[in-house]
């Protein structure tokens, strides 16, 4: 848990020093909320119930609809951009199994307002920052789903089936030809497509056909500025790759992944993106936001050797030498916990095992209080890792401690 707890005090940190304000929503919340914009395979693995009343509830499956409609409901007149971070939990009905649970915890990010390019620019970048920080080796996937949308509503194509398009997509099948002409797309579009998706320069691709089909060029220029923002953030190592449509239903331009090495087919451990909430906010405003997997992250940072060094529960283990000193320790304690995180024996332990039990859980000094110490108004430091002891007056001892540590 101290891992876990370090990991996350390192983003928190991140996240204020960027300007971002902490908010926290419901673990539950009315489950039309999630069937707004969740998406089709979300939505499936909502755990869902119904209270006392008899109203519809769900355990959150993710959170970004959640900060939403806490945004429509009391943040709505603050001054934007809105910056907010956010950890929770987050429920969903799945197969266990290693980077998939079925309760999980997520960090999130989302800035509400602002321009649009700018905004997301921002926020790839610090997704890269926190991921950087905790030293991961990673890859970072660009997409957009405006240009793909501009594409399909060339040809007429409903909204629904874009949905279902852009989720075939984002799967990575080998049958994507077969998948797209069960919906029911044209050959020719089924065709441009997949020439864009497996492009090695997706954006000229689809600029080219844009041209040819005289569709406006406009989501591929803001698409364009973007990037441009972005490499002005210092940000360089990524690749564009419009197959990323992610799985939610409410993104709308700009989206990524940043995908973790050695976590083998569940190696997702980030993405986000620009969306819009309508039924929620009431008005024409986008979003852009990501969400951290951080069951994964952890994961990720024991597979790749990257787990940090985190200090021991305590600085210092105070042992009286017998019963009859156990008041003097625990005034000695007391006075301790002013400077340093202090443990005292509290089993009645003789000397060895005390020392034996401060060395497992790596306590990196131990005071003895005997007889002589109380008599010499002293106390013995002993060094755990060198085995060096002295006695020392309290003052000196808490110096040395200071220094030492």
């Amino acid at each position: 848990m101290k891992i876990r707890r370090s990991v996350e005090e390192k983003i928190r940190e991140i996240c204020e020093n960027w300007g971002y304000e902490e908010i926290a929503t419901p673990t539950f919340e009315s489950l039309e909320l999630f069937e707004l914009k969740s998406g089709e395979e979300i939505i499936e693995e909502i755990y869902e119930f119904k209270d006392k009343s008899e109203r519809e509830l769900a355990l959150r499956p993710e959170l970004t609809a959640s900060v939403m409609r806490f945004y429509s409901k009391e943040l709505r007149a603050h001054p934007k951009p809105l910056k907010l971070f956010y950890f929770g939990n987050c429920f969903r009905y799945e197969r266990p199994q290693k980077g998939r649970y079925r309760e999980f915890w997520q960090f999130g990010t989302e800035v509400i307002g602002g321009e649009r390019e700018f905004v997301e620019a921002e926020i790839m970048t610090l997704a890269n920052k926190i991921i950087g920080s905790l030293e991961l080796d990673f890859e970072f996937k660009i997409g957009n789903i405006a240009i793909l949308r501009s594409l399909m509503n060339y040809y007429d194509i409903e909204q629904e089936k874009q949905d279902k398009v852009l989720s075939e997509i984002d799967k990575e099948q080998e049958n994507l030809k077969t998948s797209l002409e069960e919906i029911g797309l044209d050959s020719e579009l089924i065709q441009n497509l997949i020439v864009i998706k497996n492009s090695s320069s997706p954006i000229e691709e689809a600029e080219k056909q844009f041209k040819e089909l005289d569709i406006s060029i406009k989501p591929i220029k803001r698409f364009e500025n973007t990037i441009d923002y972005l490499k002005s953030f210092g940000i360089s190592d990524y690749k564009i790759d419009l197959s990323v449509t992610r799985g939610l239903d409410y993104y709308i331009g700009t989206v990524f992944e940043i995908y973790a090495d050695g976590l083998g087919a569940q190696n997702q451990i980030c993405g986000g993106g620009t969306y819009k909430f309508p039924e929620l906010t009431k008005q024409d405003i986008s979003s852009s936001g990501f969400g951290l997997g951080f069951d994964r992250i952890i994961q990720a940072m024991e597979e790749q050797n990257k787990i940090p060094t985190v200090s021991p529960r305590s600085q210092v283990y105070v042992a009286p030498l017998s019963e009859k000193f156990r008041k003097e320790a625990i005034e000695l304690t007391k006075k301790l916990r002013k400077h340093f995180s202090v443990e005292v024996d509290l089993k009645g332990r003789g000397i060895g095992d005390q020392l034996s039990f401060a060395n497992r859980i790596s306590t990196p000094f131990v005071i003895l209080l005997g007889e002589r110490e109380i008599e010499e108004n002293k106390i013995s430091l002993k060094d755990m890792e060198t085995g060096d002891q002295e006695k020392l007056s309290l003052d000196k001892a808490i110096k040395e401690i200071k220094e030492r540590l």
